[in-house]
């Protein structure tokens, strides 16, 4: 998970798209086109913006997982974050649902004029 932030922090969106579950990843690239994907990094970075980003409590429970973590901002603020994750090929990735990634990205719809819902 902190690969995955850090990666789109850095603008590597390839790289962090590795650490999503692939029905989230499917998700993006079939509802709203690879363009988007980017988009939601740069959204859940700030642009670039993460300074650190702390582990708060890890929790797992056989192919399934919580990571509580707190993203701390160059500009001061700071967000705490609960990401579920569900073990695929042997590897933890970010199993955002369907609904959470749409609450992420809904603003952006309304920022470039897109007003129908997904």
């Amino acid at each position: 998970m902190k690969a995955a932030y850090t990666a789109a922090n850095e603008g590597r969106y390839s790289e962090a798209e590795k650490y999503l579950h692939s029905e989230a990843l499917n998700y993006i690239k079939t509802g709203w086109g690879v363009l988007w994907l980017k988009r939601l990094w740069d959204k859940m970075s700030k642009n670039g913006n993460i300074e650190k980003i702390e582990i708060i409590k890890e929790k797992i429970r056989g192919e399934g997982a919580s990571v509580d973590f707190k993203k701390h901002f160059k500009d001061g603020e700071t967000k705490n974050i609960s990401v579920p994750l569900f073990k695929e090929d042997g590897f933890w990735k970010i199993a955002y649902g369907s609904q959470t990634l749409y609450n992420i990205v809904q603003p952006l719809f309304y920022k470039i004029g897109v007003t129908k819902e997904l």
